[in-house]
């Protein structure tokens, strides 16, 4: 199989784990509840190594490396908005109702959802130094997979800070929408969403970079 063909699954199923944490989120009202257990979504992409936009945005210190990059952006879309339209099939129409709330306050939030994006990435990589520890302090799975097993709890209280403080993840955002498409206009939430990404781009490169130069000293 084809390095790009493995990357892009890889991608597709960063998508469809979000989208899973997304369906959990919604079905229990968001809260902290929805903000705990949509942690399996992240948990899932780093026990299966999936390559998810916002964590691999952060490495990139190359111009060559942006189309790699732009494949699991699509990738992630894929997955999300899949799992999205999916769940606009089973849901109740309660659910979809809430997704269709969240959406339409996301919305209003303007320019505002840079820095709330570029914040979200921030706590998601330090979610990846919490989890990327060596590999003899890691447990091997049955079906020969590297897990690391003892810190689950820094990552999820990352994810919990920053859907509880409203920062905003792109991809997490892609599944919101396709749940709620019907009752959304195209455009509006194509320009959200292209901001959210941005500030993703900005916020993870500009921590990778920090945490480098930081280490280089």
């Amino acid at each position: 199989m084809s390095t790009l063909l493995v990357t892009y699954i890889k991608a597709i199923l960063a998508g469809i784990a979000i989208g899973i944490g997304g369906m959990a989120f919604i079905s229990v009202r968001g809260g902290a509840l929805g903000a705990f257990l949509f942690s399996i979504g992240l948990l899932s992409v780093f026990i299966g190594d999936f390559y998810l936009f916002t964590g691999k945005v952060s490495s990139i210190v190359r111009r060559q490396q942006i189309p790699w990059i732009l494949m699991i952006l699509f990738g992630n879309f894929f997955g999300a908005t899949l799992m999205g339209i999916l769940y606009r099939l089973i849901a109740s129409p309660d659910s979809i109702e809430f997704a269709v709330d969240i959406c339409n306050a996301k919305l209003l939030e303007g320019w505002r959802v840079i820095p709330l994006g570029a914040l979200c990435n921030m706590l998601i990589y330090i979610a990846t130094l919490f989890y990327d520890v060596p590999a003899e302090k890691q447990m091997r799975s049955v079906v020969g997979m590297r897990i690391n097993l003892e810190n689950p709890i820094p990552v999820i209280l990352c994810v919990m800070v920053f859907i509880l403080s409203g920062f905003e993840h792109s991809i997490a955002n892609m599944f919101y929408f396709a749940a709620a498409s019907s009752s959304l206009r195209g455009l509006d939430v194509l320009q959200y969403l292209g901001l959210n990404i941005l500030g993703n781009a900005i916020g993870g490169i500009l921590i990778f970079r920090l945490h480098r130069a930081g280490k280089e000293k």
